[in-house]
C-alpha cells in the first residue's frame, strides 16, 4: 500500500510558551487509514494508526 504524505491538521496542534509543538499530526493517509503522530515538545512521542472498519472508527496504537 503506497502512502501520500498528508498536511499537518493544525486543529490538533497546540504549542507551548517556548513555541514548540504539542498534540497530534496526521502524517499519512491511505485511503479511509490514517497514521496520526504524537507530538510533545517538538520531539515525536509515538504515533496511531486509524481507520474505518465496517463504517466504525477504530484506533489501533502502536
Amino acid at each position: 500500500m503506497k502512502c501520500e504524505l498528508f498536511k499537518q491538521d493544525a486543529t490538533f496542534i497546540n504549542h507551548n510558551s517556548e513555541g514548540k509543538a504539542n498534540g497530534k499530526v496526521t502524517i499519512y493517509k491511505a485511503g479511509k487509514v490514517y497514521v496520526i503522530g504524537h507530538v510533545l515538545n517538538g520531539i515525536k512521542q509515538g504515533w496511531e494508526i486509524m481507520y474505518y472498519e465496517n463504517g466504525k472508527k477504530s484506533k489501533h496504537f502502536c
